[in-house]
């Protein structure tokens, strides 16, 4: 299994690494109602992933007939990959737009007086309604479904350590809040304002990242 967690190890940082959804949990974690809304919205976030990477174990035409990844597979990540690349432009038109400073957008700023199923959702759809979200963890699934493990419970059970690692950084701050709530709110506070004010380039930067790992990955399916 930890060959399996080693090879979807580089999807699921590229998963975890995502500002938005680092941000939303900031600011929920700084409202009244974060003891609720955070493990709410960590549980939409973590099912989201699981829902797309255990939905590749029973897709047809993932797995070649000597083991490994098939070319399908292979191109698909390509242009996956390709999608994400392309995607970094608009972004920097906006940036540009609005003077490389980012806005927190109005649903951020309503964390607060959502439901508990609201912030559920919104956590599910950070995490499985992201192109680049959606093409890492089934790159990490797909990974995990290529590499020799004992038995179909073992492969569910790397899957769901896969969607752990892809949690981390939405985890770390609820534990740190429910360890110490009146510390942590000076480092969330840091924090919030350091993922505004850099918003724009964490967003091109992991896009970049997922990208180019991506298309490598699908170009080494290929050669292979």
């Amino acid at each position: 299994m930890f060959e399996a967690l080693l090879k979807s190890f580089p999807m699921a940082m590229g998963i975890t690494l995502s500002p938005g959804p680092i941000l939303a949990i900031v600011l929920l974690l700084m409202t009244n109602k974060a003891k609720i809304n955070g493990p709410l919205f960590f549980l939409g976030w973590f099912i989201g992933i699981q829902i797309i990477a255990s939905s590749i174990l029973f897709m047809p035409g993932v797995i070649a007939d000597h083991g490994g990844m098939s070319d399908h597979t292979g191109t698909t990540k390509i242009i996956l990959g390709f999608i994400l690349l392309v995607s970094i432009f608009p972004v920097y038109l906006k940036k540009k737009k609005e003077g490389g400073k980012a806005k927190i957008p109005t649903v951020f700023n309503k964390l607060d007086k959502f439901g508990p199923m609201k912030i559920f959702i919104i956590g599910f759809v950070f995490s499985a309604v992201s192109i680049k979200n959606i093409a890492l963890s089934a790159s990490g699934a797909a990974h995990i479904h290529t590499t020799s493990l004992i038995d179909y419970f073992e492969t569910l059970l790397a899957v769901f350590y896969f969607s752990i690692m892809a949690s981390l950084t939405i985890i770390i701050p609820i534990l740190l809040y429910f360890a110490s709530p009146e510390k942590s709110a000076i480092g969330l506070q840091k924090l919030r304002n350091w993922l505004i004010k850099h918003h724009w380039n964490l967003v091109m930067t992991m896009l970049l990242a997922a990208g180019v790992l991506l298309i490598g990955i699908g170009a080494n399916i290929h050669m292979t």
